[in-house]
């Protein structure tokens, strides 16, 4: 019966988020005569479902269910949504099992000193992110000795199933979990990969300081200004897709001015320096976005893995520190791969 309960009051939770997320653009009322019947007869059915596994559940003991969330609390408007979606939903499961769902969070500023103390503590079902979780992490709890008593246990069958098939469910949650990589404060949107003029100002940015007097400053420069012009042609010639992120046609133009003028060097200066005003526009692209842990990640396969063939124990180590998230699945396979000895070489997972 506890099995059941709880797993209804997850399933019911997850439904609630995603629905929180998406009801600003839901339609408030309306639909054709067809979407009303289908309504009423789904309507119909879930009454009697829920008949019989209301009469299977014991739900005389209301229950509090606290959803563990890593991250700083919504403030303002989000914050204002979330309480009156909880609201909601708490009225629904106090109604229909006789329970409530409460979000806990830990802030980043606190989070390596209360992350895993907050999981021995807590007497409660603590959903953990995979982008949380290590490879490493899963291969240690996947190998351990202690099985679950209900193991094995059949494949879930949704659809032909006569009712909610459930994974075993222990009484007490305990989980080791390694922290995973916690950033520092950082200004702008996180990404998954660095957008083109990100990268097109952190190279100019990179040069500032440099000797002219030097061959290779004046090549990089060189390059540097060529990757700026063609940057700014594609974008003139697609003016009407230009993204608010972008720097404005005119500010490309005045950072292809300005590298011209370093590389012409009118004024026989010694080394690269740019006008105020142009390194701080620079520094505000370079502050309007970061990578986020995935991406770190992916920047870090690049550099250090990709077509290099490293010791086996390094590439294992990497391996076992990438977070479990499906967004690096296949730069994982590509280690693994090599660490199996099916590649000389660690491969690219490109696509081309």
């Amino acid at each position: 019966m506890k099995k059941k309960l709880l797993a209804m009051l997850l399933a019911t939770s997850m439904v609630a988020g995603v629905t929180a997320c998406g009801s600003a653009d839901a339609p408030a009322s309306g639909g054709s005569d067809t979407d009303k019947k289908t309504e009423s007869a789904a309507s119909s059915d879930s009454s009697s479902s829920e008949s019989s596994d209301s009469a299977a559940v014991d739900t005389s003991e209301h229950v509090v269910i606290t959803y563990m969330v890593t991250g700083d609390k919504p403030d303002g408007e989000k914050a204002a949504r979330l309480d009156e979606m909880m609201t909601e939903l708490n009225k629904i499961l106090t109604e229909k099992v006789n329970a409530e769902l409460e979000i806990y969070y830990i802030g980043w500023t606190d989070y390596l000193s209360n992350y895993n103390l907050t999981l021995a503590q807590m007497d409660a079902v603590i959903i953990v992110p995979r982008e949380q979780i290590s490879y490493g992490d899963v291969k240690e709890l996947s190998s351990r000795s202690i099985m679950d008593e209900d193991q094995p246990w059949a494949v879930l069958d949704w659809k032909n199933s006569d009712e909610i098939p459930l994974p075993p469910i222990r009484e007490k949650l305990l989980l080791r979990i390694s922290s995973p990589i916690v950033q520092k404060a950082q200004l702008g949107e996180p990404v998954f990969k660095h957008s083109e003029h990100y990268l097109l100002a952190e190279e100019t940015m990179s040069l500032e300081g440099l000797s002219l007097t030097i061959r290779s400053t004046l090549d990089a420069l060189r390059r540097n200004y060529m990757k700026w012009k063609a940057y700014y042609s594609r974008c003139v010639s697609q003016r009407e897709k230009l993204r608010k992120e972008q720097p404005t046609l005119s500010a490309q133009r005045d950072v292809c001015r300005e590298l011209r003028m370093v590389i012409e060097n009118k004024t026989k200066s010694t080394n690269v320096n740019y006008d105020l005003e142009i390194k701080r526009m620079l520094q505000s692209i370079l502050d309007s976005e970061y990578l986020e842990t995935n991406g770190l990640y992916l920047a870090r396969f690049d550099s250090e893995m990709l077509f290099f063939s490293p010791e086996k124990s390094v590439a294992q180590a990497f391996l076992d520190e990438m977070p479990c998230s499906p967004r690096l699945d296949a730069i994982r396979k590509c280690i693994q791969d090599y660490i199996d000895g099916k590649t000389d070489i660690i491969h690219s997972a490109d696509k081309w």
